[in-house]
Protein backbone atom coordinates (compact mmCIF):
# COMPACT_ATOMS: atom_id res chain seq x y z
CA UNK A 1 0.00 0.00 0.00
CA UNK A 2 2.28 2.88 0.40
CA UNK A 3 4.31 1.69 -2.43
CA UNK A 4 1.36 2.30 -4.27
CA UNK A 5 0.89 5.31 -2.37
CA UNK A 6 4.42 6.98 -3.32
CA UNK A 7 4.18 6.06 -7.03
CA UNK A 8 0.93 7.79 -7.21
CA UNK A 9 2.14 11.11 -5.88
CA UNK A 10 5.18 11.14 -8.20
CA UNK A 11 3.07 10.19 -11.41
CA UNK A 12 1.14 13.08 -9.88
CA UNK A 13 4.16 15.50 -9.32
CA UNK A 14 5.29 14.31 -13.27
CA UNK A 15 2.54 15.59 -14.28
CA UNK A 16 3.61 19.27 -14.00
CA UNK A 17 6.01 18.83 -17.36
CA UNK A 18 4.80 15.79 -18.89
CA UNK A 19 1.86 15.46 -21.46
CA UNK A 20 0.42 12.28 -22.04
CA UNK A 21 -0.79 11.92 -25.35
CA UNK A 22 -4.44 11.00 -26.41
CA UNK A 23 -7.79 11.49 -27.86
CA UNK A 24 -8.16 14.25 -25.05
CA UNK A 25 -7.24 17.94 -25.39
CA UNK A 26 -5.08 19.44 -22.77
CA UNK A 27 -5.82 22.72 -21.76
CA UNK A 28 -3.94 25.52 -19.51
CA UNK A 29 -6.27 24.90 -16.37
CA UNK A 30 -6.55 28.17 -14.02
CA UNK A 31 -7.33 28.04 -10.41
CA UNK A 32 -10.20 28.62 -11.92
CA UNK A 33 -12.01 27.85 -15.00
CA UNK A 34 -15.15 26.80 -17.14
CA UNK A 35 -14.91 23.43 -19.04
CA UNK A 36 -17.40 23.67 -21.94
CA UNK A 37 -19.18 20.08 -22.72
CA UNK A 38 -20.00 21.01 -26.39
CA UNK A 39 -16.78 21.28 -27.12
CA UNK A 40 -13.28 20.75 -26.39
CA UNK A 41 -12.62 23.92 -25.41
CA UNK A 42 -12.56 26.64 -21.95
CA UNK A 43 -15.56 28.48 -21.61
CA UNK A 44 -17.03 31.57 -20.16
CA UNK A 45 -19.52 31.83 -17.54
CA UNK A 46 -22.14 32.00 -20.05
CA UNK A 47 -21.60 27.99 -20.25
CA UNK A 48 -22.12 27.58 -16.10
CA UNK A 49 -26.15 26.94 -16.29
CA UNK A 50 -28.58 24.51 -15.34
CA UNK A 51 -29.07 21.23 -17.05
CA UNK A 52 -31.93 20.07 -19.14
CA UNK A 53 -34.08 17.58 -18.47
CA UNK A 54 -36.81 16.12 -19.92
CA UNK A 55 -38.78 12.87 -19.03
CA UNK A 56 -41.13 10.91 -21.64
CA UNK A 57 -43.37 8.56 -20.15
CA UNK A 58 -44.56 5.02 -21.94
CA UNK A 59 -46.43 2.14 -20.44
CA UNK A 60 -43.29 -0.13 -20.27
CA UNK A 61 -40.29 2.39 -19.64
CA UNK A 62 -39.61 5.80 -18.71
CA UNK A 63 -36.61 7.85 -21.21
CA UNK A 64 -34.93 10.54 -19.43
CA UNK A 65 -32.48 13.02 -21.38
CA UNK A 66 -30.22 15.54 -20.05
CA UNK A 67 -28.29 18.21 -21.82
CA UNK A 68 -25.43 19.86 -20.23
CA UNK A 69 -23.37 22.95 -21.28
CA UNK A 70 -20.32 22.87 -19.03
CA UNK A 71 -19.19 23.15 -15.43
CA UNK A 72 -16.38 25.05 -13.46
CA UNK A 73 -13.44 23.94 -11.97
CA UNK A 74 -11.80 24.76 -8.96
CA UNK A 75 -8.48 23.73 -8.31
CA UNK A 76 -7.59 22.69 -4.80
CA UNK A 77 -3.82 21.85 -3.02
CA UNK A 78 -4.03 17.95 -1.42
CA UNK A 79 -1.51 16.26 -0.24
CA UNK A 80 -0.82 14.52 -3.17
CA UNK A 81 -0.83 17.29 -5.27
CA UNK A 82 -3.22 19.63 -7.35
CA UNK A 83 -6.57 18.43 -7.61
CA UNK A 84 -9.92 19.76 -8.93
CA UNK A 85 -13.85 19.85 -7.80
CA UNK A 86 -16.49 20.43 -10.48
CA UNK A 87 -19.38 22.16 -10.24
CA UNK A 88 -22.78 22.25 -12.06
CA UNK A 89 -25.39 24.67 -10.96
CA UNK A 90 -28.14 22.43 -9.05
CA UNK A 91 -26.06 19.26 -9.49
CA UNK A 92 -25.09 17.39 -6.22
CA UNK A 93 -21.62 15.76 -5.86
CA UNK A 94 -21.02 12.24 -5.34
CA UNK A 95 -20.22 11.16 -1.59
CA UNK A 96 -18.23 7.58 -1.60
CA UNK A 97 -15.32 8.75 0.39
CA UNK A 98 -12.42 8.37 -1.08
CA UNK A 99 -13.56 8.48 -5.05
CA UNK A 100 -14.07 11.49 -7.07
CA UNK A 101 -16.80 13.65 -5.92
CA UNK A 102 -17.99 14.19 -9.62
CA UNK A 103 -21.30 16.40 -10.42
CA UNK A 104 -24.14 13.82 -10.03
CA UNK A 105 -28.08 13.94 -10.67
CA UNK A 106 -30.14 12.45 -8.04
CA UNK A 107 -33.82 11.75 -9.07
CA UNK A 108 -37.00 10.42 -8.22
CA UNK A 109 -39.56 7.88 -10.33
CA UNK A 110 -42.57 6.88 -9.31
CA UNK A 111 -43.32 3.37 -10.67
CA UNK A 112 -45.95 0.56 -10.38
CA UNK A 113 -45.76 -1.73 -7.92
CA UNK A 114 -45.33 -4.63 -9.70
CA UNK A 115 -42.09 -3.08 -11.82
CA UNK A 116 -38.96 -4.79 -12.13
CA UNK A 117 -37.12 -1.91 -13.35
CA UNK A 118 -33.70 -1.82 -14.70
CA UNK A 119 -31.78 0.92 -16.82
CA UNK A 120 -30.38 1.21 -20.61
CA UNK A 121 -27.73 4.05 -21.67
CA UNK A 122 -29.40 5.12 -25.19
CA UNK A 123 -26.98 7.78 -25.73
CA UNK A 124 -23.74 9.71 -24.57
CA UNK A 125 -22.00 12.79 -25.95
CA UNK A 126 -19.31 13.85 -24.29
CA UNK A 127 -15.82 15.98 -24.58
CA UNK A 128 -12.23 14.33 -22.94
CA UNK A 129 -10.16 16.66 -21.10
CA UNK A 130 -6.53 15.07 -20.37
CA UNK A 131 -4.73 15.73 -17.03
CA UNK A 132 -7.83 16.46 -15.12
CA UNK A 133 -7.80 14.61 -11.76
CA UNK A 134 -10.78 14.60 -9.50
CA UNK A 135 -11.10 15.51 -5.59
CA UNK A 136 -11.65 12.53 -3.50
CA UNK A 137 -15.43 13.07 -1.42
CA UNK A 138 -13.83 13.21 2.16
CA UNK A 139 -15.48 11.51 5.20
CA UNK A 140 -18.05 13.91 6.81
CA UNK A 141 -16.38 16.43 10.01
CA UNK A 142 -16.91 15.53 13.20
CA UNK A 143 -19.24 17.85 15.26
CA UNK A 144 -18.16 16.45 18.77
CA UNK A 145 -16.19 19.01 21.01
CA UNK A 146 -12.82 17.94 20.75
CA UNK A 147 -12.72 15.32 18.08
CA UNK A 148 -9.59 15.72 15.69
CA UNK A 149 -10.44 16.93 11.90
CA UNK A 150 -10.46 14.10 9.64
CA UNK A 151 -7.82 13.59 7.59
CA UNK A 152 -7.42 13.69 4.38
CA UNK A 153 -8.72 10.09 2.51
CA UNK A 154 -8.13 9.17 -1.01
CA UNK A 155 -8.57 5.86 -2.11
CA UNK A 156 -5.27 4.54 -3.28
CA UNK A 157 -6.16 1.41 -5.56
CA UNK A 158 -8.75 3.46 -7.84
CA UNK A 159 -6.30 6.83 -8.34
CA UNK A 160 -3.95 4.15 -9.43
CA UNK A 161 -6.38 2.19 -11.67
CA UNK A 162 -7.71 2.25 -15.60
CA UNK A 163 -11.22 2.10 -14.52
CA UNK A 164 -13.65 5.03 -15.60
CA UNK A 165 -15.86 6.16 -12.54
CA UNK A 166 -18.90 6.14 -12.15
CA UNK A 167 -19.50 3.04 -14.17
CA UNK A 168 -22.18 2.55 -14.87
CA UNK A 169 -23.11 6.24 -15.42
CA UNK A 170 -26.92 5.52 -14.58
CA UNK A 171 -27.66 3.46 -11.57
CA UNK A 172 -30.72 2.16 -9.67
CA UNK A 173 -29.58 3.64 -6.17
CA UNK A 174 -32.65 2.48 -3.79
CA UNK A 175 -36.17 1.32 -4.09
CA UNK A 176 -39.05 2.02 -1.89
CA UNK A 177 -42.64 1.70 -0.91
CA UNK A 178 -44.67 4.22 0.77
CA UNK A 179 -48.08 3.26 1.38
CA UNK A 180 -49.64 2.51 -2.25
CA UNK A 181 -46.63 3.69 -4.20
CA UNK A 182 -43.65 2.89 -5.44
CA UNK A 183 -40.27 5.00 -5.89
CA UNK A 184 -37.06 4.49 -7.51
CA UNK A 185 -33.78 6.62 -6.66
CA UNK A 186 -31.46 6.91 -9.98
CA UNK A 187 -28.33 8.22 -9.29
CA UNK A 188 -26.61 9.68 -13.06
CA UNK A 189 -23.10 10.73 -13.36
CA UNK A 190 -22.35 14.30 -14.92
CA UNK A 191 -18.53 13.54 -15.92
CA UNK A 192 -16.27 10.14 -15.53
CA UNK A 193 -13.26 10.18 -14.35
CA UNK A 194 -10.18 7.37 -15.63
CA UNK A 195 -7.12 8.06 -13.43
CA UNK A 196 -4.52 5.98 -15.21
CA UNK A 197 -5.32 8.03 -18.20
CA UNK A 198 -5.50 11.02 -16.44
CA UNK A 199 -8.73 11.64 -18.36
CA UNK A 200 -11.95 13.36 -17.54
CA UNK A 201 -15.24 13.35 -19.60
CA UNK A 202 -17.59 16.00 -19.94
CA UNK A 203 -21.06 14.65 -20.87
CA UNK A 204 -23.27 17.67 -23.31
CA UNK A 205 -26.10 14.69 -23.18
CA UNK A 206 -27.51 11.83 -21.53
CA UNK A 207 -30.41 9.79 -22.51
CA UNK A 208 -31.28 6.81 -20.58
CA UNK A 209 -34.21 4.66 -20.52
CA UNK A 210 -35.79 2.73 -17.23
CA UNK A 211 -37.28 -0.45 -18.28
CA UNK A 212 -40.32 -0.79 -16.01
CA UNK A 213 -40.81 -4.68 -16.41
CA UNK A 214 -37.97 -7.67 -17.56
CA UNK A 215 -37.17 -7.31 -21.44
CA UNK A 216 -37.91 -10.57 -23.61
Amino acid sequence: MNTTRALFRIMLCLNIVIFFSSCGVTQDYKDSSYLSALEPRLGTSEIYKEPIGERKIYNDYIDVTYSFFGGKIVRRKSPVGDLYYMHIPRVGKMGKEGLPALPMRNDLFEIPIDASPSIEIMEVVYVTYDNLLIYPAQPPISDVYGAEASKFYIDDEYYSSNRWYPSPIAQIYSDQRASEKRYIRVLLGCAQQCPKKRQLRVFSKIKYRIHLYKQE
